[in-house]
């Protein structure tokens, strides 16, 4: 499992996060072993730009690789919010922006989950470019996405983390937000709601997979009896066979020797 994108939790907490997902899905009965690349202030539009370079920057420093990078059986794609904060991206950019990392994201994973834009304060309204309008912002690129998403994309599943983890006054006075992003604790807790989200999808997925699987088998079992159902032993043919085998060791004459091999024949067909 990977956690690829920009923001959500703050650079400390990123083990806190890996370390809480992995408790989750092992609490729920399965094993996972998860990646979190998650660059602090790139917009999604950097992302996609960068989807094929082996190494990208963060505006801290840290390193990690794009998104065509990696491998992994579940992604979960979270990117957006940098970009609304610019005051010349709009909504339907950074709509673009996201639809091409889901693109993206299903050619490197089997399962991706799209996490919407989280929850903005009034700090983060304050401190960005456009203001009192982020949060409407926010609002509008979460609906066009979740609609395209749920209306026309398949292989992909909506997220929504502010359901998870809203941002409020009894979240932020039990210490789980450091400014816009999730702290330590806020990321434990988000980890172990995003996992009794997305586990019940990836148990639906293997439960149809598997349900195809034994349909083909079951295809492939009846078109070859159909093809070769003239040359089928019949049950006696089978059980006189064994007879006659049975019977090999004595004295048998020369019509019941010809029996035999002709039942025989047809036992091993």
């Amino acid at each position: 499992m990977a956690v690829f994108g920009e923001g959500l939790v703050a650079a400390q907490a990123t083990s806190a996060f890996a370390v809480a997902l992995c408790a989750a899905v092992a609490a729920a009965g399965r094993a996972a072993e998860v990646s979190v690349c998650l660059f602090q202030g790139l917009t999604a539009a950097e992302l996609l730009a960068g989807a094929d370079m082996p190494e990208l920057r963060d505006m801290r420093g840290r390193r990690g690789p794009g998104l065509r990078e990696l491998q992994t059986d579940i992604l979960l794609l979270a990117a957006g919010s940098c970009d609304l904060g610019l005051r010349d991206a709009s909504p339907e950019e950074v709509l673009s922006s996201m639809r091409g990392l889901v693109h993206e994201a299903k050619a490197v994973a089997k399962q991706v989950f799209v996490m919407a834009l989280p929850d903005v304060n009034k700090s983060a309204q304050r401190a960005s470019f456009v203001g009192s309008t982020l949060a409407a912002r926010r609002c509008a690129t979460n609906s066009s996405l979740s609609r395209w998403i749920d209306g026309e994309l398949d292989g992909a599943e909506w997220v929504n983390p502010a359901a998870l983890l809203p941002f409020g006054p009894r979240s932020v006075a039990a210490g789980y937000w450091d400014g816009s992003l999730l702290s330590e604790r806020g990321a434990q807790a988000l980890a172990g709601r995003l996992a009794s989200s997305i586990l019940p999808v990836l148990e639906n997925a293997t439960a149809q997979s598997e349900s195809k699987m034994l349909d083909g088998l079951v295809g492939e079992s009846v078109d070859d009896q159909s093809e070769g159902a003239a040359q089928l032993p019949s049950l006696d043919a089978f059980l006189e066979a064994f007879r006659m085998e049975d019977e090999a060791s004595g004295i048998v004459s020369g019509e019941d020797e010809q029996q035999m091999h002709r039942f025989q024949e047809s036992w091993q067909v």
